[in-house]
């Protein structure tokens, strides 16, 4: 009866709501179930089994609970918010809700290129789906939940509105096939149709394998974003740019282009040939574009260890392989620095060999050099003959031990460079030994005698007391006795101009080494360890490298 008065009824009735009610301070049963509800929905942190209480953090879960749903916000569960609720846990997308709806979720996922769900996929709303759901919202910026929430499912609804995936159409098609095209991707007409289909999921997918995206076919947020980015800071026909500037000027660093000192912000017809120039030489994909392997490129080169400022044993060989062709002035041992005389020694041999001109030793210019340094060997002035190049002594012999060397090393490490030079004069060098490994006299000999080479020759350093000095060269009658004595003397000669030593002749002398041996063979003293003179000498790098050109020169003037 509607009097105005709260009688009994009336107040129990008011008593009765107030229990099963939700405002800061009401407890209950009712607290807890809506706490779980909320948590299921993806609203609060509550835990597993969580308070009967309902304060000010469950009012501020209900209040953003009431926001998403466009509800009058006020903390409190009124009877819309449970309506609201019990809605969303039936009709709901959240880890353990089942029904069509989720069906028709995962198939709007797939349409838009996330996920990979079958055909018809189950009615369950999973690990997995919450997965795919947390991609679809990272990827359109929304709040990663995996609770496909309003903002989530309003989002779904404009991709597939406005979107870019099989079977769209729309406005926005016909202009990102516009963006393609001018950023050099598929052949579109200059007025497309506005439909997505396979060959524009084919363009876009071959858009997104050469940025490193993931390669679908679908143009998802990320794939637009990069598209807009390169639109204004890209390299294409009609963009303009600081950044272009920058690729102009580092083209003709690298010798491409004709550009002046400070060129035009434009990026044209011109420049796209020049770039088409840089990837032809370089063997990249020609296309006019400054794509990322393009760009990557043009890095590689201005990081390229063969450039200014840059050291290391590959430079040494650089040096020497470039004095070999008769390129720059660089000392028997050069350095291993790479510094501006390398960089124009670089330029030169580019300039006459018709290479790109920047003064760094790339992939054309080495692959220049190393077919330069095997015609020259294969038409040296040694090409076809065959040496044998003993080291003396090794392992457990150490030969001579005088002025902080051992003969076993000081012989080895010239033989070794002289392999290299007698090889790069055309020369097929058999080494008896390349490392520290004893051999006896007649291995040695053995192996010059199997070896159907043409000459044999023992590199070896003397000790006397102190009181010799000098370089001397022996041969033995016993075998080829004319050609021996002819090979010591061009040997000795060689080695007396390189090194400059007292010269104690040439000799014949019965060493195994050379009087077992049955071709044309000596035996070289480089010079006296334990004399100071000497061994001032044979201690330095660059007298070994001369010892070894001497090895190299003594054997051509004895082949010629």
């Amino acid at each position: 009866e509607v009097t105005g008065v709260p009688n009994k009824a009336t107040l129990d009735a008011i008593q009765a709501s107030i229990d099963k009610s939700f405002y800061d301070g009401a407890v209950g049963p009712h607290i807890v179930q809506l706490k779980l509800d909320l948590t299921r929905l993806g609203f609060g942190n509550f835990p597993n089994n969580p308070s009967n209480r309902y304060g000010t953090v469950t009012m501020k879960v209900v209040e953003e609970f009431q926001k998403a749903h466009n509800l009058d916000v006020t903390g409190i569960a009124d009877q819309a918010t449970l309506n609201i609720v019990a809605d969303r846990l039936e009709n709901g997308f959240y880890n353990g809700a089942q029904g069509p709806h989720v069906v028709e979720l995962k198939k709007d996922l797939t349409t838009l290129g996330f996920g990979n769900f079958p055909e018809t996929p189950s009615s369950t709303y999973g690990s997995v789906t919450m997965r795919v759901v947390e991609e679809f919202q990272k990827a359109y910026k929304l709040s990663v939940t995996g609770i496909a929430d309003q903002a989530t499912l309003s989002t779904i609804q404009d991709a597939l509105d406005n979107g870019f995936y099989d079977g769209a159409s729309g406005n926005q098609v016909v202009e990102l096939k516009q963006n393609l095209t001018k950023l050099g991707f598929g052949n579109f007409p200059s007025n497309p149709s506005n439909n997505y289909g396979q060959v524009t999921m084919r363009v876009v997918k071959d858009f997104q394998t050469t940025y490193g995206l993931s390669a679908t076919g679908i143009a998802t947020p990320n794939t637009i974003d990069k598209i807009d980015d390169l639109l204004v800071n890209g390299f294409y026909n009609g963009v303009s740019g600081d950044h272009v500037r920058e690729l102009k000027q580092n083209l003709t660093s690298l010798g491409f282009g004709n550009f002046p000192d400070n060129p035009s912000t434009a990026y044209g017809s011109v420049t796209m040939r020049v770039v088409e120039e840089f990837q032809a030489y370089y063997g990249l994909p020609i296309t006019g574009y400054a794509r990322p392997d393009t760009l990557a490129y043009i890095d590689s080169l201005f990081n390229s260890r063969y450039s200014r400022g840059n050291s290391g044993s590959h430079v040494v060989s650089l040096k020497n392989d470039l004095s070999t062709l008769g390129y720059g002035n660089f000392p028997s041992n050069p350095s291993s620095s790479y510094g501006s005389v390398t960089a124009s020694v670089v330029s030169d041999f580019q300039a006459k060999n018709g290479l790109a001109i920047n003064g760094i030793a790339d992939g054309p210019t080495l692959a220049k050099i190393a077919q330069l340094i095997k015609e020259q060997s294969n038409s040296g002035p040694l090409a076809g003959k065959v040496i044998v190049l003993d080291a003396g002594h090794g392992g457990s012999d150490p030969g001579a031990i005088a002025g902080g060397m051992q003969e076993k090393d000081l012989v080895l490490d010239v033989s070794l460079r002289a392999q290299k030079l007698l090889e790069e004069a055309g020369a097929t060098v058999i080494m008896t030994r390349t490392t520290d490994v004893y051999l006896t006299l007649a291995q040695r000999a053995a192996i010059a005698n199997s070896s159907n080479a043409d000459v044999f020759l023992s590199v070896h350093a003397n000790a006397f007391n102190g009181s010799a000095n000098g370089t001397e060269t022996y041969w033995y009658h016993t075998h080829q006795s004319n050609n021996s004595q002819r090979l010591a003397n061009s040997i000795q000669s060689a080695t007396l101009s390189k090194l400059g030593l007292n010269d104690r002749g040439v000799k014949s002398g019965n060493f195994h080494v050379i009087r077992e041996t049955r071709i044309p063979s000596a035996l070289l003293e480089l010079g006296f360890m334990d004399h100071p003179g000497d061994a001032a000498v044979l201690r330095q790098n660059s007298s070994r490298q001369r010892a070894a050109e001497a090895i190299r020169d003594g054997m051509i003037n004895y082949f010629n």
